[in-house]
């Protein structure tokens, strides 16, 4: 006997259009400093910035995947896809990754061509004062994403935050360079540029590897913890085969149970219905429960 029944979904197509509300918001903002870092980077020679504007421009053509994946993975459940199509904003997730990663090799000759023509970028007060602002924007909106991800279950906005906050990073990294370079360091630019690529570097495989760990299917919750839930259950005596799997905000967990063999199957079944409600309480990122009742055998005993 298995119990499935359906946990109430507080709205994924509501949550849906929340999603693409941020992610249209963050795509002007990120075309906006994209245009301002590129015109400043032409302007002064400089290649650090110039390699910002293409770590910039990478964010505005993830932002429009994030649109494209969050509209289809709104859809609800067919029999083709019996658990939803949710797993398509992961797979952008880490399109987005391996975009990010493949344009490091573009940021990195860009740099290195750059010190090679020996072209000292010039550097002006204005020049500080619009990279700031930039600055400024990519902490705003590093933040927003990172709270809205987290309030919707968004893998999408959690790893578009990241790469938002990297570029906040990466801005940093160019403001010292143009400051250095201000003061007549060799190479400072150069210096800059490579720090932009680590960091986009080290934002890129973490949102590969988040993503993969969802595709695999790697387990999301602890069995320990999905036991001492069970355990608290009156008649029940074993609690097996516990799995999980899926993304934030969406995980199923399915797992065997086994009841005292004196109880009716009805007073069991009130018992899987309270430990549907327990496992929901206390993991409350899991969106669907599978229970399946066996007999009590002596190899459970010791469960």
């Amino acid at each position: 006997m298995a119990l499935n029944p359906s946990h109430p979904d507080p709205g994924v197509e509501a949550r849906g259009r929340a999603v693409r509300r941020v992610l249209w918001a963050t795509l002007g903002l990120n075309l906006a400093v994209c245009a301002l870092k590129a015109a400043l980077g032409v302007l002064s020679g400089s290649v650090a910035l110039l390699a910002d504007a293409i770590h910039a421009l990478f964010d505005s053509v993830s932002n429009v995947v994030g649109l494209t994946a969050t509209a289809l993975s709104a859809r609800p459940p067919d029999e083709d896809h019996p658990y939803g199509h949710g797993k398509i904003e992961v797979a952008a997730t880490l399109f987005i990754g391996i975009l990010i990663a493949v344009g490091l090799f573009g940021l990195g000759k860009h740099a290195v061509e750059g010190f090679l023509d020996g072209t000292a970028p010039e550097v002006t007060p204005w020049t500080l004062a619009a990279v700031t602002l930039s600055l400024g924007v990519n902490l705003g909106v590093s933040a927003w994403e990172r709270r809205e991800g987290k309030r919707l279950g968004s893998s999408i906005l959690t790893a578009d935050a990241a790469h938002t906050a990297s570029d906040a990073l990466a801005t940093l990294a160019v403001l010292a360079g143009l400051g250095l370079s201000l003061l007549g360091v060799p190479g400072a630019d150069l210096l800059a540029a490579l720090v932009v690529i680590a960091l986009v570097g080290a934002t890129a495989w973490k949102i590969i590897r988040d993503a993969l760990h969802v595709l695999v299917d790697t387990s999301r919750i602890p069995p320990d913890e999905v036991r001492q839930v069970a355990h608290r259950i009156p008649g029940l005596r074993s609690c097996h085969n516990i799995r999980s799997r899926g993304m934030d905000g969406h995980v199923h967990l399915d797992l065997h149970v086994t009841f005292d063999p004196h109880l009716t199957l009805h007073t069991a079944g009130e018992g899987m219905l309270a430990l549907r409600r327990d496992l929901h309480e206390r993991f409350p990122e899991v969106r669907d429960i599978v229970i399946q009742l066996e007999p009590h055998l002596p190899v459970f005993l010791n469960d």
